[in-house]
């Protein structure tokens, strides 16, 4: 490929982990991001996306003598180091700064890169293994897939694909604390992916953001399958459901590494031996009630 330069070719076979948001993604990705050949996108390029040279800094916290890498702070207990420490991160001003779109925002369906777009898109993922010195590129992101986006980027990524049951996911999407701005609204936009009927039933609905969020659970599992199937590439996506994983998340790591290529190292056996992985999908007799319960999971899994 002509946008393949000396540079870049070694940006082989990057590993993505894709989900709705707060479906799981963060537990898992924290695991298999630990890994010690792969290079991040970390939370100090969320602050510094044009800074190459503050991927060094990683040498400070993780090297030959020993690792402190950090993790979501979602299902155990952390140090007061973990804020300040280097760890994976969805790092949107990261993706935004070297896509030169509002990644995190769209689903970007329409987005044809030239290949100068392209070559210069992979030189600033290159970056994070040059300065990081390692082997390999891993990241999350959430929301859309966008793999017909990303396909054109990285045409060998291998996907792990986090799913998780609709209600408690929608439930915990609608509490957290990123998306309170936009809870009446539409928080993943995309002209090419809503129909005019859906655009009407969310103004109409902007007083129940269950609805809201439950549109946008369906949507974009659907538009994932969907450009899957278009691009051919079901075989490099390993879907887990969260469900599965936290009954056995030993088994199902090793079963996701196995798909990528990866293996068990001491960073993630640290890791999973520090962290007690359990299933957050409480409810008393219903998530949100017993009506509003059937109309959402409705929405979630067929549409308005």
């Amino acid at each position: 490929m002509k946008f393949i330069n000396k540079t870049t070719q070694v940006l082989i076979k990057p590993i993505i982990i894709i989900g709705f948001g707060r479906s799981g993604s963060s537990i898992i990705s924290d695991i298999i991001l630990k890994n010690n050949d792969l290079a991040l996108v970390s939370n100090f390029r969320s602050k510094y996306p044009k800074n190459n040279y503050i991927d060094l800094i990683r040498l400070v916290f993780d090297n030959k003598f020993y690792s402190l890498l950090g993790q979501k702070e979602q299902l155990n207990k952390v140090s007061f180091l973990n804020r300040i420490i280097f760890k994976n991160s969805e790092s949107y001003p990261f993706h935004n700064y070297i896509s030169k779109v509002n990644f995190g925002k769209r689903f970007l369906n329409k987005l044809e890169l030239t290949e100068k777009q392209i070559s210069e898109i992979r030189k600033g993922y290159f970056n994070l293994l040059k300065f990081q010195f390692k082997k390999r590129l891993g990241f999350k992101i959430t929301g859309p897939s966008r793999l017909k986006y990303l396909n054109q980027i990285f045409p060998d990524a291998r996907y792990i694909y986090v799913i998780r049951e609709p209600l408690p996911n929608i439930r915990s999407f609608i509490k957290v604390g990123f998306n309170q701005d936009r809870i009446n609204d539409l928080w993943w936009e995309g002209d090419e992916i809503y129909t005019k009927e859906e655009i009407e039933f969310v103004q109409q609905n902007s007083n129940q953001p269950e609805y809201i969020a439950a549109l946008q659970y369906f949507k974009i599992h659907q538009n994932h399958l969907l450009e899957a199937e278009f691009l051919g590439i079901q075989n490099k996506i390993y879907t887990i459901k969260y469900e599965e994983f936290v009954n056995n998340p030993e088994l199902k790591t090793q079963q996701m590494l196995n798909f990528v290529g990866l293996k068990i190292d001491k960073n993630i056996t640290d890791f999973m031996s520090r962290n007690y992985v359990f299933n957050q999908n409480n409810k008393n007799e219903f998530y949100f009630s017993e009506s509003l319960d059937k109309r959402v999971l409705d929405i979630a899994l067929n549409g308005i």
